[in-house]
């Protein structure tokens, strides 16, 4: 029985490093979620922004940042660098684990250990897990919000299987865990419940939600309301400014069109269509698996299945659960696929929540089907080659000094001490930065509430504008509008931060009009006053 603790830990160990190379690098979010640590630094399951220019609160969930918060400042950014490959690392455990009980039922023991070492190298090796976006590197909630969603999902199936009270408990502490660890989780739980009530025939996945959901809001300190009421006016401000948005370039026709001719003329933008701008090419490079268990299920269903209500009555029950599950992420991709619905989210990300049970499911289509297993075997090598195509397309040239502070660079440290001399000088201060994001970083290696910044997605926590003001402040999304006497007006923010890098002429030529107070290579500060309006104050 040994190899019940050997096999899991080697496939664990796989999972960590693969995932690795997708890990040890920053995304542009970084910034705000290195703001978010410091913010559960001060106080737990805090959502207030203290330093903001008005009153208000961010309804990201918090769980990660809480979890990162408890590090010490000098080994927090290696363990955040490395948290979501652990993350995935622990689910792979699980999943051996609920596979081998899945395969045992029918099995001798060897032969379910075969299995269930098939399902965790199907999820070792899944681009899903290892795609272009930055599931996986910084400070991101993905690969945390997956675990829970599964252990959500496994005590879902418990319920179905045996009845036992306790499993509702845990349907309960683990829908909880979704809801306050990642957006995308809990976007696919919400997708995935009436698909999956639909295709079991049954109200326990509805049930399950609105548990979770209940008890979460009963509990006013995890922060649910606000995290929903965020999600809210966060899709409500998508749906109006699609066009600043990356989805906005995503699953275009021409694109497609233009796919044969780009790839021996314009090879990146082909490879980008490929991997990154087209739904339906993504799950066919990312889960091959899917079209082979499709397939494997149209010959193992007789026509009389398709007659019955549910069409997988006949299956046994936690095959009948893994495929309700792969439903729910099919109907859900299907429907992000549509331009109307970009606003979701990407599509391939619905189908990464539903990875585990696509792994156990294909296993258990292939049964005793040596042909079966030859083309699984060969979809596990196509798997790896499109995972280090992922890399090379997402990952590859942009390593930087990962296990830096952020604030460690010293151009930052410098603008930071020149912004700590102007609050001193005039005891608070109002900051506006370009890009908009900046704002996260300054304000988490400064720490004080007497220097407030003009941040994103900042929820009043009264008006109920919701992101409205964004539009009117920050029409281009990051960049802000460049009449900066407006700021001051109606903010009373005096001081402008630039990073330099990138600005492009127009820009320079504007912001001249506005004094320059300090400056080094990469930043420098304005006054959000132009130099016209200091001239009329002058005396003749």
């Amino acid at each position: 029985m040994i190899e019940l603790i050997l096999i899991p830990l080697a496939l664990a160990f796989g999972t960590f490093m693969m995932r690795l190379p997708f890990a040890l690098t920053r995304t542009g979010d970084d910034w705000m979620s290195e703001y978010m640590v410091r913010n559960q630094i001060r106080r737990s399951f805090n959502y207030d922004l203290e330093d903001a220019t008005v009153p208000s609160y961010v309804g990201y969930p918090v769980l990660q940042y809480w979890i990162l918060s408890k590090f010490r400042n000098e080994i927090r950014s290696k363990v955040a660098m490395l948290a979501n490959a652990f993350y995935d690392a622990i689910t792979c455990i699980l999943l051996f684990s609920l596979a081998y009980w899945w395969f045992s039922l029918g099995q001798e023991h060897a032969r379910a250990v075969l299995s269930a070492a098939a399902v965790g190298l199907l999820f070792v090796t899944s681009p899903l897990l290892l795609p272009t976006t930055p599931r996986l590197s910084g400070i991101k909630s993905r690969s945390l919000g997956l675990m829970f969603l599964f252990a959500y999902f496994v005590s879902i199936l418990a319920v179905f299987q045996t009845g036992d009270p306790v499993f509702y408990g845990a349907v309960v502490v683990f829908g909880i865990g979704v809801l306050i660890s990642s957006q995308m989780a809990i976007q696919a739980m919400f997708l995935f419940a009436p698909v999956m009530a639909a295709a079991m025939w049954s109200p326990i996945p509805l049930y399950a939600l609105g548990a979770a959901l209940g008890v979460g809001l009963a509990i006013p300190k995890l922060g649910v309301a606000k995290i929903l009421t965020m999600r809210w006016h966060h899709m409500r401000w998508y749906i109006r400014n699609l066009r600043v948005t990356v989805p906005s370039g995503r699953n275009k026709l021409v694109d497609v069109l233009s796919l044969p001719k780009d790839l021996f003329t314009n090879f990146p933008k082909a490879l980008a269509t490929l991997l990154f701008r087209n739904s339906i090419f993504i799950a066919l490079l990312s889960a091959p698996e899917l079209v082979f268990l499709i397939v494997l299920l149209a010959g193992k269903l007789s026509a009389s299945d398709f007659t019955q209500v549910p069409i997988l009555a006949s299956l046994p029950l936690h095959e009948k659960f893994a495929l309700s599950v792969l439903a729910g992420g099919i109907f859900a991709f299907a429907l992000t696929s549509l331009r109307a619905f970009l606003f979701i989210g990407e599509a391939e990300r619905y189908l990464e929540f539903t990875q585990p049970f696509m792994a156990i499911a294909v296993v258990s289509a292939a049964g005793d089907d040596i042909q079966a297993w030859s083309i699984l075997a060969g979809l596990v090598g196509f798997r790896i080659a499109i995972c280090y195509l992922n890399h090379y397309y997402a990952v590859s040239g942009q390593y930087r000094k990962a296990f830096a502070p952020l604030g460690e660079n010293k151009n930052v440290k410098d603008i930071l001490d020149r912004l700590r001399k102007i609050r001193d000088e005039e005891g608070e201060i109002r900051v506006l930065t370009l890009p908009v994001k900046l704002s996260f970083l300054l304000s988490a290696e400064l720490g004080d509430p007497r220097i407030k910044f003009h941040h994103l997605w900042m929820i009043a926590k009264s008006g109920g504008q919701g992101f409205e003001y964004m539009e009117r402040d920050f029409p281009g999304y990051l960049l802000p509008r460049v009449d900066l006497e407006y700021f001051a007006k109606n903010y009373r923010i005096y001081y402008f931060v630039v990073e330099k890098r990138g600005l492009v002429p127009q820009l320079v030529e504007r912001l001249a009009n506005y004094p320059c107070v300090y400056q080094n290579d990469a930043f420098a500060i304005l006054v959000t006053i132009p130099r016209s309006a200091i001239e009329k104050q002058r005396p003749v």
